[in-house]
């Protein structure tokens, strides 16, 4: 494995201590929590746009990366909404599904093994239906919506696209479907 990806793995695995954020208190007197968070979000901003203009390689980046904002970005940019709008209990679940699974995709893709999409989703099905059972008790509700969650985070980790990076869609769009399906199921 070349140093860049080692990079990107170590950086997916590590997607769940964004949750300690939530340890932050919300209101610390002279600033809140969500403006805390948003400070290292909006210079991560600026660096981007240095980064795109400057044509400056970064460590960890893909090539097509080069353009456009990093995956990097787009990853911290779902966290900032996880934070800034959804409880710890739909974002630590999804930031450890994402951050078991996705290297884990990158693995058997690379491979071309015959076990992708199972395995990730079995995985990633594991990895969140597990905490979403510590924080909501276990239930055949919180089965049925991991497993659609899960569905959705594999689906959208499989999405190409030239704007939006999966590192991005992996945590939004399974969001979405845990905040939809929470008020419906």
């Amino acid at each position: 494995m070349e140093r860049n990806e080692i990079l990107r793995k170590t950086a997916h695995l590590c997607a769940p201590l964004f949750a300690l954020a939530y340890f932050i208190p919300e209101d610390l007197g002279i600033i809140s929590r969500d403006v805390l968070v948003i400070i290292p979000w909006s210079v991560f901003v600026f660096v981007e746009i240095y980064r795109i203009r400057s044509g400056k390689e970064f460590p960890g980046l893909r090539s097509y990366e080069s353009k456009r904002p990093s995956a990097a970005f787009q990853m911290c940019t779902a966290f900032l909404i996880m934070i800034l709008f959804f409880p710890v209990e739909y974002a630590f679940p999804l930031l450890l599904g994402f951050g078991v699974t996705d290297p884990l995709i990158g693995i058997l893709r690379k491979e071309g093994s015959k076990m992708y999409p199972a395995v990730p989703l079995l995985v990633y099905f594991l990895t969140v239906s597990i905490p979403l059972s510590l924080f909501f008790g276990a239930s055949f509700r919180i089965v049925v919506i991991s497993l659609l969650v899960a569905i959705s985070a594999i689906s959208a980790e499989s999405y190409r696209n030239r704007i939006v990076d999966d590192d991005f869609l992996m945590l939004f769009v399974p969001l979405m479907v845990l905040w939809i399906l929470d008020s419906i199921v």
